[in-house]
């Protein structure tokens, strides 16, 4: 039909309007720094910090990666805290012949625990701007509720995590070495 007129789902007025461009922007920095992180090599740099892991016994690292990548949280993004550490720590693991899982997922897990700080995520930020609550009161419970968080997370980390996902010593060897072979 000719006289058929083109009426578009979501004008972009409205859309404008009702977008949280304020989370984009801050997933969009978060992915930059990562990829700067990346880019100019300062990943590598913060392998070679966190080298001393590798000579501590497997229970210590993970409370040590728990507690870094946590705080490190408040101050970054949940997915560039994520995409930072995650490499390093496969590196590290595997040059300490730990499965990097053991390392890895506890470090999922703790770059989730951003409570202390607006900029640590969107939600954080809106309670801020309510106006409702000051800094100095998010830091007194964010950093009690993430005392907590290191502790149910080390406790999962060497009790229930390596069951559920067969971390064992007869797995790290296997991980260890096709990714030799690969290499």
């Amino acid at each position: 039909r000719h006289d058929w007129k083109y009426e578009p789902i979501v004008k972009w007025t409205s859309l404008v309007q009702n977008i949280s461009w304020g989370a984009i922007i801050l997933l969009g920095a978060g992915l930059s720094l990562a990829s700067a992180f990346q880019t100019s090599m300062l990943s590598e740099s913060v392998a070679k910090a966190l080298g001393f892991i590798s000579n501590m016994p497997q229970a210590a690292a993970i409370i040590i990666i728990v507690i870094i990548s946590g705080f490190f949280t408040e101050v970054t993004s949940n997915l560039s805290t994520a995409t930072i550490f995650f490499p390093v720590l496969d590196s590290v693991a595997t040059s300490s012949g730990i499965h990097p899982a053991f390392l890895i997922l506890p470090c999922t897990l703790a770059v989730s625990l951003a409570f202390m700080l607006p900029i640590a995520t969107p939600p954080n930020a809106i309670v801020f701007a309510s106006g409702a609550i000051r800094v100095i009161d998010m830091i007194k419970t964010g950093i009690v509720m993430n005392l907590i968080g290191f502790l149910v997370i080390f406790l999962a980390a060497n009790t229930w995590m390596p069951k559920i996902f067969d971390l064992n010593d007869q797995t790290t060897a296997i991980f260890l070495n096709m990714t030799t072979r690969i290499i």
